[in-house]
């Protein structure tokens, strides 16, 4: 049997696995928990919550079991933005490894980018293409990662990921959103993202990959309206298509968007921001939408692990 090994990706929303083997990344196991780390409104906002720490340490104890099911013979756990921003991303560190006797890697912006391209490479739906803008969008950060002939020419990371646009922008997430706070969201991720993606398109035109946990829930959306599971929809994601569902979430008080069809519980409140900031994005690049890939940070430290056999 072909090497096995298995990542734990904890994120702002949502803790994964993934158990893979070589040749390339082949998937074997994967397994979400929406697990929300960031801080709500009436925590410390520099911090892990108490909450926090009980529901990752938690949800990554639950998954690991599936690692040993699998035959994984590696194991990673790493942590993105949110833990690496907060003041007790030691503690919490501490806390996962004394649970579950395995080390956390508490990834860098330009580590977490660079495992995102990674990841990205092994998809097959962007073999061959020349000039390609990678965004990962999750609850802390958004990654920006720009391909030309299959070598990344640039990679950044920003604190402008959902969660913290809801935080700052949207005034009651239980309500409506309207245009002046979802044009705040877009307008904040144009001061961060404007000169870099310029700078990108001076190579010619983008081909875009969207990953993250707003490209998802947008396929479960439009999925839901066809009868369909998320994976089974088309994976471009067009400008118009996410204009309409921006318009059907931020147009909803949060009971009336969880029951929108395809809407996951757990980003109800997150998804005004998460599409409004996708929009500002393609409209950056000059783009009429991405494509979705599944392939992201969790594929890149597969990859890196199999590598080193």
């Amino acid at each position: 049997m072909s090497k096995r090994v298995a990542v734990v990706d904890i994120g702002s929303n949502s803790i994964k696995i993934l158990v893979a083997e070589g040749p390339g990344v082949k998937p074997v196991f994967e397994k979400t928990l929406e697990t929300r780390l960031s801080p709500g409104p009436d925590e410390p906002q520099d911090a892990i919550s108490e909450r926090g720490v009980a529901a990752g340490v938690g949800a990554v104890a639950a998954l690991l079991p599936f690692a040993d099911l699998h035959g994984a013979e590696s194991i990673a756990v790493v942590a993105t933005s949110m833990v690496r921003e907060a003041a007790n991303r030691a503690e919490f560190a501490e806390a996962i490894e004394d649970c579950t006797g395995e080390r956390l890697r508490i990834l860098t912006g330009t580590e977490e980018a660079a495992g995102i391209a990674a990841g990205v490479a092994t998809d097959p739906a962007f073999a061959g293409v020349a000039r390609l803008g990678i965004f990962d969008l999750g609850g802390g950060s958004l990654e920006f990662i720009h391909r030309v002939d299959g070598k990344v020419r640039t990679a950044v990371s920003h604190r402008v990921g959902a969660v913290r646009m809801t935080r700052r922008f949207v005034l009651n997430p239980a309500e409506p959103v309207g245009v002046a706070e979802l044009a705040a969201v877009r307008n904040e991720v144009n001061t961060h993202f404007a000169p870099v993606i310029a700078d990108a398109l001076k190579t010619g035109p983008l081909a875009l990959a969207g990953c993250g946990g707003a490209f998802s829930a947008a396929r479960a959306m439009l999925g839901a309206r066809a009868g369909k599971g998320a994976r089974e929809t088309d994976p471009f994601l067009s400008v118009a298509a996410l204009e309409e569902l921006l318009h059907e979430v931020a147009s909803n008080p949060l009971d009336a968007r969880i029951a929108i069809p395809g809407v996951p519980a757990a980003r109800a409140d997150i998804l005004p921001a998460a599409f409004a900031t996708l929009l500002e994005l393609a409209a950056l690049a000059k783009a009429t939408g991405f494509t979705h890939s599944w392939r992201n940070l969790r594929y890149g430290v597969a990859a890196e692990m199999l590598r080193r056999r």
